[in-house]
């Protein structure tokens, strides 16, 4: 399942992987933020000497583009991952039943495991044989993989990639995320249907079972606690 590092652009009906736009920099900030405190804890008990972080969210949302600047610098071209180039062997196909399904045979064992599993072994050859290869701009394979994923449905194809090792899977929005067994078996959100939930974080304590942020009261409605505050710092 690939589910929310892409997003899909829909071109002339067809699918094709994305980029998806949230609030990263406030994301980001707060997780470098959380990283730096812990770093600076733990040196101060070996060392004694505190630390002065400075740290933005701006820093932490340009660093998150720190493949488009790398390579920026070095070919000195302007590059953008916000506008991929087609690859065959690492994008989205329709399944029989229009879901779009992820196709990621960069590597030429999967790549050629892919193709002896479809009975295709006439495509192998399409892959060069180098340790990674996207199979930029091959509409012609494109083609070939249309036709095939066309075949069957997304579940099915959920079902061979797991038995075949190959990987691959459904592109899952947030509703079919949701439900999903393993979003209920891994306790992510509390709460009911309909009213605010709580999203805990993505830390689980195995020990336990419990996730960092479960348990934390809904947010309080504006100016809720109005006369309490007033009292409280007015007198």
């Amino acid at each position: 399942m690939d589910a929310l590092g892409d997003t899909l652009n829909i071109e002339n009906g067809r699918p094709h992987r994305g980029w998806t736009f949230t609030s990263w920099g406030n994301e980001l900030g707060t997780a470098f933020a959380a990283m730096a405190i812990l770093a600076a804890l733990l040196a101060a008990r070996s060392t004694g000497e505190g630390a002065w972080i400075d740290l933005s969210c701006w820093d932490a949302l340009v660093e998150s583009h720190r493949t488009e600047i790398a390579l920026t610098r070095r070919t000195q071209q302007p590059v953008s991952l916000h506008k991929p180039v087609r690859q065959a062997l690492y994008d989205t196909y329709l399944s029989s039943d229009g879901v779009p399904v992820l196709l990621g045979t960069l590597e030429p064992k999967f790549w050629a495991r892919f193709c002896e599993k479809i009975h295709r072994p006439d495509l192998i050859g399409r892959h060069g044989g180098a340790a990674l290869e996207f199979g930029d701009d091959d509409e012609d394979l494109r083609a070939e993989l249309e036709s095939e994923f066309g075949k069957a449905t997304a579940a099915e194809w959920l079902q061979r990639f797991v038995e075949w090792d190959v990987p691959g899977g459904p592109v899952l929005d947030v509703p079919h995320i949701m439900e999903t067994d393993h979003f209920g078996a891994r306790h992510i959100v509390e709460g009911a249907d309909g009213e605010w939930p709580n999203v805990a974080t993505a830390i689980r304590w195995h020990h336990t079972g419990e996730r960092a942020g479960a348990g934390l009261a809904p947010p309080p409605a504006f100016d809720q606690h109005r006369e309490e505050v007033l009292r409280a710092w007015l007198g």
